[in-house]
């Protein structure tokens, strides 16, 4: 049976060249202009591969491939990108993306990073020597459940820090280089995408650190600061007893300053503990959240009671 694959891109001229060349290789293909649609399709339909813009209307790329990896969707994934910015592709890549290519492409790339993708594909589909759980101490894998326990609880985790979990334990003891896990786990060998590993292998140590604290009692009380009322355990947030809708990274972010109300954390600090990585050039990731963060509790955004900003330094949570 011929591989199946879905491009979704919303520049026609662009989706008939890669379907064009695609079919070349006996490729079966199916093109989608929309980001809501190309979503719905690649949650109902099996495929082996798919090629996805970032820039697309309705949904772009990123939420996409957010949503697909969240369903349990391990289809690969090429996300295709006309910008230059490595924080894109970096983002891409930490929320599950294979591999990417950045426009212009050459049309030979583009059938080998497919090609690549599928014979990946191929060699992990489980086989009776990989279907057998891995115990490591109080650590337990299930390669073909993608399920992972540790002391009796289990981990919710991604799917490449699944991969990377799952590719260490498969050897244990054995020293990997930082670029031969980016090959192995992610496919590909490139310099200067070594932060990838860095923040997966911080993630999954934080989970796992988080699996031996929990339930502890430290972890789980609520905190009050003045208004405000955080549920570590519920993940829920009130300010003057109304509930705030925050995302993932917004209450990370808060509850990490919480546990040390009027402690001063730089941009990079807070970098390296809430998102896992500390590169030079992303602090603004930090910044946008602090923003979101006072526009949804602060009475007045421009003059913030609660986060506030030391000049010079970082942020804090005001304990006062």
């Amino acid at each position: 049976m011929n591989p199946r694959i879905l491009i979704v891109e919303d520049q026609e001229d662009i989706a008939s060249l890669i379907s064009l060349n695609l079919k070349i290789l006996n490729f079966e293909v199916d093109i989608i202009h929309d980001g809501q649609e190309g979503l719905s399709r690649g949650l109902q339909t099996p495929y082996d591969v798919i090629i996805l813009d970032i820039m697309l209307p309705s949904l772009d790329g990123l939420s996409i491939c957010k949503a697909l990896r969240e369903a349990n969707i391990q289809t690969p994934l090429l996300m295709l990108t006309a910008r230059q910015s490595e924080t894109d592709r970096v983002t891409g890549l930490e929320l599950g993306a294979d591999d990417y290519l950045t426009k212009p492409f050459s049309v030979l790339e583009l059938q080998a990073r497919v090609k690549a993708l599928l014979r990946r594909a191929a060699i992990n589909t489980p086989a009776e020597s990989t279907t057998q759980l891995i115990k490591i101490k109080d650590l337990t894998i299930d390669p073909l459940k993608r399920l992972v326990q540790f002391e009796q609880q289990e981990l919710q985790l991604t799917t490449k820090e699944f991969d990377l979990l799952l590719f260490l334990a498969k050897a244990p003891g054995q020293v990997f280089s930082r670029e031969h896990l980016l090959n192995e786990v992610w496919g590909y060998n490139h310099s200067g995408y070594e932060h990838t590993v860095n923040s997966h292998i911080n993630r999954l140590r934080s989970k796992l650190g988080a699996a031996i604290n929990t339930p502890a009692e430290s972890t789980t009380q609520l905190i009050k600061i003045k208004d405000l009322t955080i549920d570590p355990l519920k993940r829920l947030v009130q300010f003057e007893q109304q509930e705030l809708q925050l995302t993932t990274k917004e209450f990370d972010l808060l509850l990490f300053l919480a546990k040390a109300p009027g402690q001063v954390f730089s941009r990079e600090h807070l970098l390296n503990e809430v998102w896992g990585y500390n590169h030079s050039g992303y602090e603004h990731t930090v910044n946008s959240h602090i923003n979101r963060l006072r526009s949804k509790l602060e009475k007045d955004s421009a003059n913030p009671e609660y986060v506030l900003t030391v000049w010079g330094v970082g942020y804090k949570l005001n304990d006062k």
